[in-house]
């Protein structure tokens, strides 16, 4: 197999790799960091009026 030598070519490939595997990143993170990413995570204008109101 041939490796890229040059940016254009580096990128491109990387860019196909990530494209396949944001699903996989997307389910990682929700459960990782459910505060955050998971299904029930609050937006930032909720993390923003709760804190408002301490």
């Amino acid at each position: 197999m041939d490796r890229p030598r040059y940016g254009a070519e580096v990128t491109q490939r990387q860019t196909r790799y990530l494209r396949a595997q944001w699903r996989a990143l997307a389910w990682w993170l929700a459960r990782t960091y459910p505060e955050h990413y998971g299904p029930n995570a609050k937006s930032v204008e909720q993390l923003l009026d709760e804190y408002r109101r301490q």
